[in-house]
């Protein structure tokens, strides 16, 4: 039996070939537009700053470990206020320092959050995208539209960075209610009264 004609055989494979160095020409323009994206200069100094970032993120939480550490010696102490004596006024001299720095650290947190969720949301791009859209509303497009890039790329550090945000207002509310506790140590609550000792 006559095998197939290449008459109609070689339009197919010719079209099949050219199809894909149409997909070859167009990854390459899709990579060329990735890269220019990565190269804008928010991005660059984002990646720069996240690398600071990630190295003294680890270390902040032992700022308030050291600030309860001398808080715990200030507490325990044989008169917890701040007329007790040298060891517990230098006691909660470093706890002040080191709760104030904890609580700037906390503060600034809760502040890029607050900031990234009403400011940075707003913030227009320019080229390559048209019609100049905001970081909220291309982020919206990209979940919309090309659910399974998101998932893999940007749902993941999306809901690490809502989480990081809850984990530090809950933080600063605990560190507000220990500043009330050390005032009220401070003003000498916890001391024995005179009648109490004798």
């Amino acid at each position: 039996q006559q095998p197939t004609q290449c008459a109609f055989t070689n339009p197919l494979f010719c079209n099949m070939y050219q199809a894909g160095d149409a997909m070859i020409q167009a990854s390459s323009q899709v990579r060329s537009g990735v890269t220019e994206i990565t190269q804008q200069q928010s991005i660059v100094e984002y990646e720069k700053a996240s690398q600071h970032a990630k190295e003294g993120f680890h270390g902040l939480p032992y700022i308030m470990w050291v600030s309860m550490l001398f808080y715990l010696c200030f507490f325990f102490s044989a008169r917890p206020s701040c007329k007790g004596g040298i060891g517990p006024c230098c006691a909660c001299t470093f706890h002040g320092i080191f709760f104030f720095l904890s609580v700037v650290v906390s503060m600034v947190f809760v502040a890029g959050g607050i900031l990234s969720m009403r400011v940075v949301a707003n913030i227009e791009l320019d080229s390559p995208f048209t019609g100049r859209p905001t970081i909220g509303q291309l982020i919206e497009h990209i979940q919309t539209a090309f659910p399974g890039f998101y998932n893999l790329v940007l749902r993941d550090l999306l809901d690490g960075m809502k989480k990081s945000y809850n984990a530090y207002v809950i933080f600063l509310a605990g560190q507000l209610m220990l500043l009330m506790h050390t005032c009220s140590c401070c003003c000498g609550v916890y001391v024995p009264s005179d009648k109490g000792s004798s």
